[in-house]
């Protein structure tokens, strides 16, 4: 279960009832307070991170969390595979294999969050989150009404999800491991270091938000 993108501005009006619909449309064009998280770039699957402390109407609500635990997959107490990459890796002969040898645990990893290892699969949930004063904390966010739960998040089968997934990155590693055959003459050509900077964005796009 993800969040949609087009329901952010709902969620907001329903957690600050005193803001004017203007006033949440201001909101979320600051980019400096408010920060869209977007799902495998996909366009309309995405949360959000709000500072909502000078936001007229806010009423007490200091900060909105909306974001998936799907990713929790891929966390880990310190540096591994998952953590952020950098295009200079595909600069060097080590760390360029270093890399196509984490994709491929990377892939294992997913393949299994489908069922189609020796687990079950994995589910993510959609979850939203707030910050208020302590003192309004057992009369905040409560609950949500079950129609705007409808219009705010979508539901994929999650087979579907993460194949999706574990062909995206499949389909990154190949282009990096024919980039990896290539000479130098040809590495070294500008659209294919811009070919490997973007495939090095695309895969955090798998594991991180923002990419």
């Amino acid at each position: 279960v993800t969040w949609r993108q087009s329901s952010h501005h709902e969620l907001l009006s329903h957690l600050m009832p005193a803001a004017s619909a203007q006033q949440i449309s201001r909101l979320i064009n600051n980019k400096a307070r408010f920060h869209l998280d977007r799902t495998l770039q996909i366009k309309e699957f995405a949360g959000f991170r709000a500072t909502t402390t000078r936001c007229a109407g806010a009423s007490g609500l200091l900060y909105v969390q909306a974001y998936c635990t799907e990713k929790n997959v891929t966390y880990s107490l310190s540096p591994g595979i998952f953590r952020r990459r950098q295009a200079k890796e595909l600069l060097q002969k080590e760390t360029e294999a270093r890399l196509i040898k984490d994709m491929d645990a990377m892939s294992n990893i997913f393949f299994e969050c489908a069922g189609e290892g020796e687990v079950e699969g994995r589910d993510g949930c959609a979850r939203l989150e707030i910050r208020v004063p302590l003192t309004d904390a057992m009369n905040s966010l409560s609950t949500l009404p079950e129609e705007l739960i409808r219009r705010s998040v979508i539901a994929i089968d999650k087979r579907v999800w993460w194949l999706f997934v574990y062909y995206r990155l499949a389909a990154i590693r190949l282009v990096l491991k024919n980039l990896q055959k290539a000479g130098g003459r040809v590495r070294s050509l500008d659209s294919n270091l811009a070919l490997g900077a973007v495939c090095i964005y695309m895969a955090n796009a798998c594991f991180h938000r923002p990419a």
